[in-house]
């Protein structure tokens, strides 16, 4: 009963996808060829891909850069002691009883320390290559984008052309069937 309970599930879901399908082609969008062109480059996965590695090349080649700029650092610290801590120390050293202790007190009630410090990569051999690379790697990012772009255009323009061209050959087959109808029909 379970087998046939799935057959039945797999012949509706194959209805349903084979009439999903029948459906959605039957919209007739009408381009002209700059739309074609500029839908295409819109959507185009490879010119996506190909400006996300643009990107990543910017973000390498300032991180590249980065790491050769000055780099300075500046550390505040603060301190607010509220009780200062007290300590017990021999009596005997100021003068008192020996045997007993005195309370004392060191340090401040607030401290304030800053510094500041400054870094800067004077001479390394290779964060200059690193520096070429990051350029090389942007260069050829962005010819990679050009090329691909020129592709994508190529491409969307020799589909448009066989399209049109098909279209036409179909109106004339139709404009060739209509006269051969009519030669008949004498």
């Amino acid at each position: 009963m379970d087998n046939q309970n799935d057959k039945k599930m797999r012949k509706l879901l194959l209805v349903l996808f084979i009439s999903n399908i029948c459906y959605s082609q039957s919209e007739v969008v009408s381009l002209s060829i700059e739309d074609a062109v500029k839908y295409g480059i819109e959507n185009n996965r490879n010119l996506k891909n190909a400006e996300r590695e643009i990107q990543m090349a910017y973000r390498e080649r300032w991180k590249t850069i980065a790491i050769g700029l000055p780099n300075v650092s500046l550390d505040l610290n603060y301190l607010n002691n509220l009780e200062l801590p007290t300590s017990l120390i021999p009596a005997e050293f100021f003068g008192g009883n020996k045997g007993d202790f005195s309370e004392i007190q060191f340090g401040t009630e607030q401290t304030a320390i800053g510094s500041v410090r400054m870094e800067q990569l004077l001479f390394d051999g290779s964060w200059l290559v690193g520096l070429e690379y990051s350029k090389i790697f942007l260069a050829t990012s962005e010819n990679f984008y050009e090329k691909t772009l020129l592709e994508v255009r190529e491409g969307i323009v020799k589909l448009y052309s066989l399209v049109a061209t098909l279209n036409e050959g179909i109106s004339l087959l139709e404009n060739n069937l209509e006269n051969f109808k009519k030669i008949l029909m004498r």
